[in-house]
């Protein structure tokens, strides 16, 4: 028993000397593989670094005012609330209404802050109504009061504006004129919607020039599956337009996302209008869904038979740029020689019983004695109707040198 028990003793202790030299014999391999120094531990392998870029998302808020109930105001001159909204006085031809300063219901606007205003209104043919609006980021310091541009059908009551993205505060302004009878407009209703259009990328941004064509996908249009309604004329008059907002802008495609969503939910068209839009880098932008043929609404409330071409910017005063001027008659020239109309020729368009140009300015529709006609635009602004009789008259050139034609719009 003694001798198995040291023989047992013998091989604890030599099977506790192989563990020991083992673990030696690979402790000194280890610190030989690292060298001198202490070991340290394992450093995870670096991963490539992923940078999750999404695309602009507009957001909106509204604010709705009835005007069936008398509102604080800042300044009120010859204007009375009633239970059917605003008027004039008796005995006053005009008046003017100011409203206390209201917040900016939406955060952090991006790249600006656009303002839609829509409101209801009766008013006579000859009467006058305007809203105008302005900005402010605390109440002190207010930007100049931005007017509703005449250019939109008068049925739609609806302008655009834009003002600094930091802008806290904003005053609207109504001035209402009665017609030659003393009838007075009845201001019912007014709805402020505040528009974040997203700011695009820069790296999209920096790839535009004034070859570029952007189909509505490219430019971030919303996918909201409208349902096309294709015209049953074909389209024989081709109308220009400008969109009477801001010039001085950086980022055009946030731009073309406001007015698509002035559209489609202030005017309640559901889509743009106008089937393209050119910017003043001269980059053109797929508008209205469907194509060429599809139904637009831009033209006076009589869209049969049209296509819309809208130049961004307000150009009452001053002329489009030369490569917005460029896009546009490589645009008309293409559109011209696809529907085979004569650029310098007029035709009769039935639904506003006219004979019109078949490359128009929108105002042209204001000749018309049709009832349904929305009437009385100054779009598309007096500098860029002045261009009109040369754009044909360069179209038509063009059209007749057969390599001119080098720039896709599909």
């Amino acid at each position: 028993m003694k001798k198995f028990s040291s023989l047992f003793q013998n091989k604890v202790c030599i099977r506790l000397l192989y563990a020991t030299s083992l673990a030696f014999f690979i402790f000194a391999a280890s610190c030989q593989q690292a060298g001198p120094t202490t070991l340290v531990p394992a450093t995870p392998t670096p991963q490539p670094s992923v940078t999750v870029v999404s695309p602009p998302v507009i957001r909106t808020s509204e604010v709705a005012i009835d005007f069936a109930e008398p509102l604080q105001m800042e300044r009120q001159q010859d204007i009375s609330f009633a239970k059917q909204g605003l008027a004039i006085t008796a005995g006053h031809t005009s008046a003017q209404f100011i409203s206390k300063p209201l917040a900016v219901t939406l955060e952090k606007p991006a790249p600006f802050l656009a303002l839609s205003a829509k409101w209801a209104s009766v008013i006579t043919k000859d009467a006058k109504l305007t809203i105008s609006l302005r900005a402010s980021t605390d109440q002190q310091q207010w930007s100049e009061w931005q007017r509703s541009s005449l250019d939109g059908d008068p049925r739609t009551q609806a302008g655009l504006f834009f003002f600094p993205p930091d802008s806290k505060f904003v005053q609207y302004q109504i001035e209402a004129e009665c017609d030659a009878t003393q009838h007075s407009p009845l201001i019912q209703s007014l709805k402020l919607r505040f528009i974040s259009p997203g700011a695009t990328l820069p790296s999209a941004l920096s790839q535009l020039n004034s070859d570029t064509f952007l189909h509505r996908a490219q430019w971030d249009c919303p996918d909201t599956k409208f349902p096309v309604k294709q015209q049953k004329a074909r389209v024989q008059h081709l109308i220009v337009h400008h969109t009477a907002t801001a010039n001085d802008v950086q980022d055009w495609p946030a731009v073309v996302r406001t007015i698509w969503n002035f559209h489609a939910f202030t005017n309640g068209w559901r889509d743009l209008g106008y089937h393209y839009l050119i910017d003043p880098n001269g980059v053109v932008y797929q508008g209205h869904v469907g194509g060429d043929q599809a139904a637009g609404m831009h033209f006076s409330c009589a869209n049969t038979g049209t296509m819309g071409i809208a130049m961004l910017g307000n150009f009452t005063s001053q002329a489009p740029t030369e490569k917005a001027l460029k896009s546009l008659k490589d645009l008309l020239a293409q559109k011209a020689r696809e529907l085979r109309l004569d650029p310098t020729a007029v035709s009769y368009h039935p639904s506003t019983g006219l004979n019109l140009p078949e490359i128009a300015g929108h105002r042209d529709a204001n000749a018309s004695k049709v009832a349904r006609v929305c009437a009385g635009t100054h779009c598309p602004g007096d500098a860029l109707y002045a261009l009109l009789p040369a754009i044909r008259a360069e179209v038509k050139a063009q059209l007749s040198r057969p390599d001119s034609l080098v720039r896709s719009f599909h």
